[in-house]
């Protein structure tokens, strides 16, 4: 009995214990929130289930809102509340079916006093469902019966999410596509914060959209006139799923068309990119714009060939070329002719060849010609040059600075000896140097070396400066080609200038051929080649020889070596069956 009472005494005394340390753990908080709850007519409500929440309070939760019914007298009081001085609070009070909120502030010792006035709230509005609609511009209708109650009541009508004192009915017209909800309460006209819960109703104003058109693709053209059509997108709920008559926007570039019909059929276009775009249109809504693209073209004329004209002595030559009758698009080509210099400039359209020209300047004449089409699309200028000569006699410095006399040649102010040594091969894209070694055979105050090339290739100009008479030198030009240049023989005119006076004219040819593959060019590979150089690949070669025998002569013992020990196995193997 004593052990049982121990037993029991220990238990309490460690239920006591675990109580103690539960209640230090927990927090205290000392806000609190008191009043009474009442109804409507002032007579008191016992029993009704109050909660205080404290206002931005989020933790601990039991701390920011805590129940408790009222007492018999309708008063009420909850403490331990996370209320700091001057915080508010919201207390709704509920006894059956009636309600009621009301808010507070604490004083500056944690307390809030707040009263409650339970109403017992209408019943709901009964409302008269609006039906979905297509057409947005006729007038809405709103009606509802309101809420009962034995107290006077008025209404509030629930429109674009706000509520108004209003009376059934309402009307709207002109709304939006989109889905509304609008809704009714009855409330106290003597507490307007006790309504009724609200009623609410749906209803959707609605359109099918129409879809994008398809349009039939338009080509580029070399045409300045193009018809444009479309269709209507068939497919699916297209083109319009309410049977609406629908119409269409065109619009070209910035060209806009409303109410458009297919084709349509644009002029006056210009050469370059254009945008149409179609849209189909319901009278409410209208598609995404379609868009197509496409680019009224111009081919140029292929460029003339020039029939090459020599150095004269002669007052009257006559420059020739070949061109071609139309263009790639079957426009005809016409001729433009030009040729100039320091003192002249003439310019003949149309021209035909071969044209006469009379020259006058013993000078550096450059003439060329284009091709046009009839809308305006020209080759590029192809230009050659030569010199117009002294004739008759000359007095010439030779080589070795005797003047001599001769006649009936076309010569320079001056001979010379101009050689140019040429890359063997020339690629697409590749660098290249021309190697110039040059006499005059006269002092030059300013020479200055170019290159009249044509296109694909370019040559550096080079300012020489003074050369004195009979000097020998040497000079690199250095020029380029681009990656796109054809595989063919072109013809440079290295040129020489004394002070802008042509001294040196000379053609020379250079061929562009594309790179070898990597074996070819391998094979080409050249090693140096002298008395040394053949004895160290002789070596080389006996030493590689001796050292592939080795080798084999290894491979072939290390064989022989296993083969024998596989036959001793054998052997053994033999003998011990036989035992």
């Amino acid at each position: 009995m004593k052990t049982e009472i121990k037993a029991r005494l220990l238990g309490s005394i460690f239920v006591m214990f675990l109580l103690a340390i539960t209640i230090a753990k927990a927090d205290i908080y000392m806000g609190t929130c008191e009043g009474y709850i009442k109804w409507l007519n002032g007579s008191i409500v016992p029993g009704a289930n109050v909660t205080v929440t404290v206002q931005g309070c989020t933790t601990p939760p039991e701390n920011c809102q805590r129940s408790v019914l009222s007492q018999s007298n309708g008063y009420y009081v909850v403490a331990n509340l996370n209320l700091p001085p001057y915080g508010n609070v919201t207390v709704t009070a509920l006894k059956g079916s009636a309600y009621g909120t009301n808010t507070g502030q604490a004083d500056a010792y944690q307390a809030a006093y707040v009263n409650v006035t339970l109403c017992e709230s209408p019943s709901s509005p009964v409302l008269v469902p609006v039906n979905d609609s297509h057409y947005p511009n006729i007038t809405f209708w709103f009606n509802w019966t309101s809420g009962s109650s034995p107290y006077p009541t008025f209404d509030q009508w629930y429109w674009q999410g706000s509520w108004q004192n209003a009376s059934s009915p309402q009307t709207k017209t002109n709304l939006a596509f989109a889905n509304y909800t609008w809704g009714a309460r009855t409330c106290l006209s003597s507490q307007p914060s006790c309504c009724s819960a609200p009623a609410y109703d749906n209803f959707s104003v609605y359109n099918s959209r129409p879809c994008k058109p398809i349009l039939q693709d338009q080509p580029n053209t070399n045409q300045t006139t193009v018809t444009l059509n479309w269709t209507s997108n068939t497919t699916g709920l297209c083109p319009d799923a309410d049977n609406d008559t629908t119409y269409y926007n065109f619009k070209i570039d910035s060209t806009l068309v409303n109410n458009a019909t297919p084709p349509q059929i644009v002029s006056g276009l210009g050469y370059g990119p254009h945008q149409w775009q179609v849209q189909e249109c319901d009278p409410w809504e209208c598609s995404d714009w379609a868009i197509d693209t496409f680019s009224v073209v111009n081919e140029a004329c292929p460029a003339p060939t020039l029939y090459f004209q020599n150095n004269t002595c002669e007052n009257q030559v006559l420059l020739s070329w070949d061109s071609a009758d139309q263009d790639p698009d079957g426009d005809p080509c016409t001729d433009e002719f030009r040729i100039y210099n320091n003192a002249m400039n003439i310019t003949i359209s149309p021209a035909t060849p071969p044209q006469s020209v009379t020259l006058t300047d013993i000078a550096l004449y450059t003439w060329g010609v284009r091709s046009c089409d009839d809308k305006g699309a020209c080759s590029p200028w192809i230009e050659s040059s030569f010199i117009y000569c002294n004739c008759g006699i000359v007095e010439e410095v030779t080589k070795e600075g005797k003047k001599i006399y001769r006649s009936g040649a076309c010569v320079l102010p001056a001979g010379y000896e101009l050689v140019v040594t040429k890359p063997k091969e020339i690629h697409p894209g590749d660098p290249f140097e021309l190697k110039i070694n040059l006499k005059y055979f006269k002092a030059i105050t300013n020479l200055t070396l170019e290159a009249e090339t044509p296109e694909g290739i370019t040559i550096e100009p080079l300012e020489v400066g003074y050369v004195g008479q009979n000097q020998e030198i040497n000079l690199e030009l250095k020029g380029s080609t681009t990656k796109d240049i054809q595989e063919k023989k072109y013809t440079i005119f290295i040129k020489g200038y004394d002070n802008q006076t042509v001294i040196i004219n000379k053609p020379i040819e250079i061929e562009i051929s594309m790179p070898p593959p990597a074996i070819v060019s391998l094979l080409k590979l050249k090693l140096p080649v002298n008395c040394c150089s053949l004895l160290f690949y002789l070596l080389l070669l006996i030493f590689l020889t001796i050292l592939a025998w080795l080798v084999r002569k290894t491979y072939l013992l290390s064989k022989a070596k296993k083969e024998k020990e596989i036959h001793g196995i054998q052997k053994i193997k033999e003998e011990a069956k036989k035992i």
